[in-house]
């Protein structure tokens, strides 16, 4: 018996935009449709580096003024599964 895994392509755009507090630059993310199993699999274990890899540089300072409510609430708007 054999499986065989369907090739995937996003449908839609593959990024969102992102807008942090103070900012009124916006930042460009893998949409919900073009985040990998492995990229669920840091989110929702925890893994804050992860949003480093996920994010552009210059977006890095922004990202470490929000504090864990506003960082909760940033996952569950974009995956649609709140981070415990």
């Amino acid at each position: 018996m054999a499986i065989i895994i369907n090739d995937y392509q996003p449908k839609g755009d593959e990024t969102v935009e992102v807008q942090f507090p103070g900012s009124k630059t916006r930042y460009k993310v893998k949409s919900p449709d073009a985040l990998t199993i492995g990229d669920l699999r840091a989110i929702t274990n925890g893994d804050i580096d992860c949003f480093y890899t996920l994010f552009p540089e210059e977006a890095h300072p922004l990202l470490d003024q929000l504090h864990p409510e506003q960082l909760n609430g940033f996952i569950t708007a974009w995956t649609g599964s709140p981070k415990d």
